[in-house]
Protein backbone atom coordinates (compact mmCIF):
# COMPACT_ATOMS: atom_id res chain seq x y z
CA UNK A 1 0.00 0.00 0.00
CA UNK A 2 2.85 2.65 0.62
CA UNK A 3 3.81 2.31 -3.04
CA UNK A 4 0.30 3.45 -4.01
CA UNK A 5 -0.35 6.97 -5.18
CA UNK A 6 -2.75 9.35 -6.80
CA UNK A 7 -6.70 7.62 -7.61
CA UNK A 8 -5.28 3.91 -6.91
CA UNK A 9 -4.29 4.85 -2.86
CA UNK A 10 -7.56 7.09 -2.60
CA UNK A 11 -9.19 3.66 -4.31
CA UNK A 12 -7.71 1.23 -1.74
CA UNK A 13 -7.05 3.26 1.45
CA UNK A 14 -11.23 3.19 2.05
CA UNK A 15 -10.72 -1.07 1.82
CA UNK A 16 -10.19 -2.89 4.68
CA UNK A 17 -7.06 -5.51 4.50
CA UNK A 18 -9.92 -8.14 4.40
CA UNK A 19 -11.39 -6.43 1.32
CA UNK A 20 -8.55 -5.55 -0.19
CA UNK A 21 -7.70 -9.04 -0.51
CA UNK A 22 -11.27 -9.68 -2.17
CA UNK A 23 -11.15 -9.91 -5.84
CA UNK A 24 -14.55 -8.67 -6.44
CA UNK A 25 -14.88 -6.25 -3.68
CA UNK A 26 -11.15 -4.61 -5.38
CA UNK A 27 -12.30 -4.88 -8.79
CA UNK A 28 -15.47 -3.00 -7.85
CA UNK A 29 -13.66 -0.36 -6.02
CA UNK A 30 -11.38 0.10 -8.83
CA UNK A 31 -13.85 0.55 -12.06
CA UNK A 32 -15.82 3.14 -9.49
CA UNK A 33 -13.26 4.84 -9.30
CA UNK A 34 -12.12 5.30 -12.69
CA UNK A 35 -15.65 5.47 -13.91
CA UNK A 36 -15.42 2.48 -15.82
CA UNK A 37 -19.31 1.44 -14.56
CA UNK A 38 -22.08 1.35 -16.48
CA UNK A 39 -23.30 5.04 -15.76
CA UNK A 40 -19.62 6.11 -16.43
CA UNK A 41 -19.65 4.83 -19.63
CA UNK A 42 -23.06 6.10 -19.76
CA UNK A 43 -21.57 9.94 -19.06
CA UNK A 44 -18.77 8.85 -21.27
CA UNK A 45 -21.25 9.12 -24.45
CA UNK A 46 -23.29 11.98 -23.32
CA UNK A 47 -20.36 14.00 -22.89
CA UNK A 48 -18.28 12.76 -25.91
CA UNK A 49 -16.34 15.31 -28.07
CA UNK A 50 -14.09 14.79 -31.05
CA UNK A 51 -10.74 15.29 -29.49
CA UNK A 52 -8.64 18.63 -31.00
CA UNK A 53 -7.74 17.44 -35.07
CA UNK A 54 -9.71 14.11 -34.29
CA UNK A 55 -11.49 13.15 -37.86
CA UNK A 56 -14.80 11.67 -37.34
CA UNK A 57 -13.57 8.18 -38.65
CA UNK A 58 -11.52 8.43 -35.10
CA UNK A 59 -14.26 9.85 -32.77
CA UNK A 60 -16.96 7.69 -34.32
CA UNK A 61 -15.25 4.07 -33.07
CA UNK A 62 -14.45 5.68 -29.78
CA UNK A 63 -17.99 6.93 -29.36
CA UNK A 64 -19.58 3.18 -30.47
CA UNK A 65 -16.75 1.64 -28.01
CA UNK A 66 -18.00 3.49 -25.06
CA UNK A 67 -21.41 2.24 -26.46
CA UNK A 68 -20.81 -1.32 -26.75
CA UNK A 69 -18.91 -1.04 -23.75
CA UNK A 70 -22.48 0.84 -21.56
CA UNK A 71 -24.91 -1.81 -23.24
CA UNK A 72 -22.59 -4.99 -22.21
CA UNK A 73 -22.37 -3.39 -18.72
CA UNK A 74 -25.87 -2.92 -18.65
CA UNK A 75 -26.45 -6.64 -19.50
CA UNK A 76 -28.96 -5.85 -22.02
CA UNK A 77 -29.26 -7.65 -25.33
CA UNK A 78 -28.95 -6.23 -28.66
CA UNK A 79 -32.76 -6.15 -29.36
CA UNK A 80 -35.01 -2.63 -29.81
CA UNK A 81 -37.11 -2.97 -26.53
CA UNK A 82 -34.62 -3.75 -23.74
CA UNK A 83 -31.74 -0.58 -25.62
CA UNK A 84 -34.73 1.48 -26.00
CA UNK A 85 -35.53 1.04 -22.32
CA UNK A 86 -31.98 1.36 -21.50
Amino acid sequence: MALLTGKLWKCFSTLSVKDMQNYEISKDSLLKQYNLTKEGFKQKIRTAKPEVNEAPVQFIPRLKSHLMRWIMLANVTLDSDQLSNL
